[in-house]
């Protein structure tokens, strides 16, 4: 799981900022950037199948 730079529609495929692994259908974390940033600009939380299939993304939402 990743914070990426774009929207679900057209993604930086460089992450921005890395989030923990999905486990047991959740994820917990703290990023360490101001929530501003994150609105301000475009931004989109994107999972992937797994860290050998990162090119499988499996859901993305942006964060508006």
């Amino acid at each position: 799981a990743h914070i990426h730079e774009g929207t679900c529609e057209e993604l930086n495929p460089d992450p921005a900022y890395g989030l923990p692994n999905v486990s047991g259908g959740t994820s917990d974390t703290t990023v360490d950037v101001a929530l501003t940033t994150l609105t301000e600009s475009a931004f989109a939380i994107n999972l992937h199948f797994s860290d050998d299939e990162l090119g499988t993304y499996t859901s993305c939402g942006n964060i508006e």
